[in-house]
C-alpha cells in the first residue's frame, strides 16, 4: 500500500566495530536479511532506510538488563523518531504539512548508498536535517501536500513496470501511465477546478522513453512510456521516470513510475 513507508536496515561502519566486534569493518550497507524490492505490481517497495541495529532495554526474564537487537524492527523505530522529530517542528514552526509531504522531503533528501542496489535501500538514508530544510523551504510550492496516484494500464493497474519473464525482456514494452492527484478530503470544488501543475518527465536510463512535458489537472494526465530491454545484459537493472513541477525542479520529483528489468542467464547446454 502506498499509504505506508518501507524502511530497510542500515547497517555502517561504526556499528559494524561497536555493536558487532568486527574486526574488519566493510563500507555502509543493508543487513543481509533486510527485505528489497520490488513488489509484484513493479513499484520499488523500500522507500529509504535507517539503522537496523541497537542495544537495547530487555525484559528482565531474560536475565539481562539490555541486549544486542537487529533488523527492520529496530530500523522502523529509528525512522519513526527521525519523523516525529519533523512533526514536532513543523507543529512549533506552524508549518502546514501532510503525510504526501512528509513523505516527499525523505524520499528527496535521502542519501544514496554506494554500495548498494535501489531494490534494498529505496531512496537511501534517512537525513533529518535535510528533510526539514526540503520542507520550510518548499512549503508554499503548488502540490507539495498532494500524492499522486500512479497506474499502468496494459498491467493491471499496476504502480510500475515488472519485466522478467522472457515474452516481455525480449521485446520492446510501451503502455499508458495514468497519474492522478490525490486531494486531502477538505479540498474545496473550487481549489480543485483551479489547480493546474505543469510538469516535465525525465528518464533514468536510456532504455526508457516519454514524453518530456505533461500539463495536470484536477483529474490527472496519461502518457506513454516506451521500454526496450533488448540490449540489456543478464542481471536486475532499475529505471524510472521522474516528474518534475516546472516551475520548481529543485524539490526534486513530486511523482515516479518505476521500472524493474530482470534479464536472466542464457542457459547453456551440457554434454
Amino acid at each position: 500500500t502506498d499509504s505506508l513507508f518501507g524502511v530497510g536496515a542500515y547497517l555502517s561502519p561504526a556499528m559494524m566495530s561497536a555493536q558487532y566486534a568486527a574486526l574488519n569493518t566493510r563500507p555502509e550497507l543493508p543487513y543481509t536479511f533486510t527485505s528489497r524490492g520490488p513488489t509484484f505490481d513493479g513499484h520499488l517497495g523500500v522507500a529509504f532506510c535507517a539503522p537496523g541495529g541497537a542495544v537495547a532495554p530487555v525484559p528482565a526474564w531474560t536475565r539481562n538488563l539490555k541486549m544486542q537487537m537487529n533488523g527492520t524492527s529496530m530500523a522502523s523505530p529509528n525512522a519513526c523518531g527521525a519523523i516525529a522529530l519533523l512533526l514536532s517542528a513543523a507543529k512549533s514552526h506552524r508549518l502546514q504539512y501532510t503525510p504526501a509531504r512528509v513523505r516527499r522531503a525523505l524520499e528527496n533528501t535521502a542519501r544514496p548508498l554506494q554500495n548498494s542496489t535501489l531494490f534494498s535501500q529505496g531512496r537511501g538514508l534517512i537525513q533529518v536535517d535535510l528533510a526539514w530544510q526540503h520542507l520550510t523551504t518548499h512549503h508554499e510550492e503548488v502540490a507539495e501536500d498532494l500524492a499522486f496516484s500512479v497506474q499502468i494500464a496494459r498491467q493491471g493497474n499496476a504502480r510500475g513496470f515488472y519485466l522478467r519473464e522472457a515474452t516481455a525482456t525480449e521485446r520492446i514494452t510501451e503502455s499508458v501511465v495514468s497519474v492522478k492527484p490525490v486531494f486531502p478530503k477538505r479540498t474545496t470544488t473550487a481549489a480543485r477546478a483551479q489547480f493546474q501543475l505543469r510538469l516535465q518527465l525525465e528518464t533514468t536510463q536510456p532504455w526508457i522513453r516519454t514524453a518530456k512535458h505533461l500539463l495536470m489537472h484536477h483529474g490527472g494526465s496519461r502518457f506513454r512510456v516506451r521500454i526496450d530491454p533488448r540490449q540489456l545484459p543478464p542481471g536486475a537493472h532499475y529505471g524510472e521516470v521522474r516528474m518534475l513541477s516546472t516551475d520548481a525542479p529543485a524539490r526534486g520529483p513530486l511523482a515516479r513510475v518505476p521500472v524493474t528489468v530482470v534479464i536472466a542467464e542464457p542457459l547453456v547446454p551440457t554434454t
